[in-house]
């Protein structure tokens, strides 16, 4: 099993996270600042048993792995059978719920 494996490796009830905000007035870190904990926290809450929210960015994409960091997301690793060997980042409940991103 993966998770034996790798300790960062999902777990059967974690979740993923994907983003896409097309419109120049809904981006800028003031917007997610109130978008981003939102969907988070619901992720959270929608299934107890997620321990875990992950998200795979784009090489390049500096900007987004700033305003999740930010946003209590650590960067894991370089997803590396990917073609673009995107950045893994995650959060885990008990960092999110301890609040020290907000």
């Amino acid at each position: 099993m993966l998770a034996e494996v790798r300790p960062d490796a999902p777990r059967d009830h974690d979740r993923g996270l994907r983003m896409l905000v097309g419109e120049p007035r809904w981006r800028g870190p003031h917007r997610v600042a109130g978008w981003l904990p939102s969907v988070v926290h619901y992720l959270f809450l929608d299934d107890p048993r997620t321990e875990a929210v992950g998200c795979a960015v784009p090489a390049g994409h500096a900007r987004v792995v700033d305003h999740l960091a930010r946003h209590g997301f650590a960067r894991q690793r370089r997803l590396t059978q990917a073609a673009a060997q995107p950045l893994w980042m995650r959060t885990l409940r008990e960092a999110f719920f301890a609040g020290r991103h907000v």
